[in-house]
């Protein structure tokens, strides 16, 4: 099988697993991130989670004016900060707008949404590329979010797909190399 049908079918099983999810879930999931956050201080890249996604926006609606967003331009993802709000993007996202657009060396880190990870740094997107296209000159941290039942033996990957530096579940965080 090639590994386009192998990632569709990765990702049809990964949104099976998430309808397991619950909000306390996302809840201590929240929690572990802003741990993580209050170790590596510094201005971060969020996410404005989807539905099938941890529902993680709780920490940034009193702070939205630390955080950074991401914004879909072209074939590209920009991030955005001391945005105004946010509004429909593609592929049912919010985006942020107004805003200033941040120069990715500004971001200390970034929090990134994926529907399968696995222990190496693995992440399985949507199939767009926009994260694997960003993080290819990314050089903050890159912490993958996700619920437990999220993580599986191995990834499929290609060339161009990009690890993530560690991951925070509901449970735990981790780093899978030194970041600091």
């Amino acid at each position: 099988m090639d590994l386009k049908k192998i990632k569709r079918k990765a990702r049809k099983e990964a949104l099976d697993r998430l309808i397991q999810s619950s909000p306390q879930d996302s809840y201590a999931l929240g929690k572990n991130i802003e741990t993580v956050i209050h170790t590596h201080k510094g201005l971060w890249g969020g996410f404005y989670p989807l539905p099938t996604e941890p529902q993680i926006f709780f920490l940034f609606q009193e702070t939205l004016s630390h955080w950074a967003f991401p914004k879909i331009e072209g074939s590209n993802l920009c991030y955005y900060s001391h945005i105004d709000g946010f509004v429909p993007g593609p592929f049912g996202t919010q985006e942020p707008f107004g805003g200033k657009k941040c120069d990715p060396q500004e971001l200390k880190g970034l929090l990134i949404p994926g529907l399968s990870f696995d222990l190496t740094g693995g992440r399985l997107g949507r199939g767009g590329g926009f994260y694997d296209r960003f993080l290819s000159s990314f050089y903050g941290v890159k912490m993958g979010v996700c619920f437990e039942i999220q993580i599986i033996n191995e990834v499929p990957r290609a060339n161009f797909d990009r690890n993530v530096d560690g991951l925070i579940t509901e449970k735990r965080a981790m780093y899978f190399r030194k970041v600091f």
